[in-house]
């Protein structure tokens, strides 16, 4: 929930709980790199990686699969993400584990942050995989509509893949924010608002949801509803630069 301060004190209060536990340091480094402590984040990576590999602590392959996936991911946060190291390490994840899926839904998401021009060709190869092996699984059906919606391209396309997931998934969220968008890319905006009504239900006390809903009611001219909202926001002592701006349109 981008609390970066209070998730790394869990780590470490992980860390101190069960000091060999190679999440906990992998996450304090993820924490780390967040902050641009590049040393500090690699010595914690290297840290919960030779844990994960210590055959002392008799890890299994699918756990130490698990470690090195969230290296991969910690590498791929702060300001200069380390993409090529992140790759091979979830290569490895893969060899190890080659049944989870969630190494492919990240290897598309880091295509596409590495290399926002291609890399959703790639993206989209990789969510396939992660379909191929579990195909009622919502996530990477959402992962690939959001590839067809970005290119601009193919909307339909990407409605059609949302709903898929929506079909495998009713109470999967980021499925109907996702049509909803799509549907307003095709000025389809009385589907558009039923999607995101539907995304606020299922994301009831979710600030940044609300956020994302009044500035789509603002673009598909709704300004009095976008108003409220924004009024609402206001009223939890939320301060938004974009959310004035877009009041003042309204």
């Amino acid at each position: 929930n981008e609390r970066r301060d209070s998730a790394e004190i869990c780590y470490r209060k992980g860390a101190e709980v069960n000091p060999r536990f190679p999440l906990n340091h992998a996450g304090i480094g993820k924490a780390l790199r967040a902050k641009d402590n590049i040393t500090e984040a690699q010595a914690k990576f290297t840290e919960a990686l030779a844990m994960a590999e210590d055959k002392t602590n008799k890890f299994g392959k699918p756990a130490k699969s698990l470690a090195y996936r969230e290296v991969a991911e910690a590498m791929s946060v702060g300001k200069n993400p380390d993409f090529v190291t992140a790759m091979a390490y979830l290569a490895k994840a893969e060899e190890l584990n080659p049944s989870d899926i969630e190494i492919f839904i990240l290897r598309g998401d880091m295509s596409v942050a590495a290399d926002p021009r291609s890399g959703p060709t790639q993206a989209v190869a990789e969510y396939n995989k992660a379909i191929n092996l579990q195909g009622l699984n919502p996530k990477p059906l959402t992962k690939k509509a959001l590839m067809y919606h970005r290119s601009g391209r193919n909307p339909a396309g990407a409605v059609e893949e949302y709903t898929k997931a929506i079909a495998n998934d009713a109470a999967y969220a980021p499925a109907y924010r996702g049509r909803a968008e799509a549907h307003f890319s095709l000025k389809q905006y009385d589907q558009a608002t039923a999607d995101y009504e539907k995304y606020l239900e299922l994301n009831k006390g979710s600030v940044s949801a609300r956020v994302r809903y009044a500035k789509f009611l603002y673009l598909i001219g709704k300004n009095n509803e976008s108003l409220a909202e924004i009024t609402a926001l206001k009223a939890t002592g939320l301060n938004d630069n974009s959310l004035r701006r877009i009041e003042g349109y309204n």
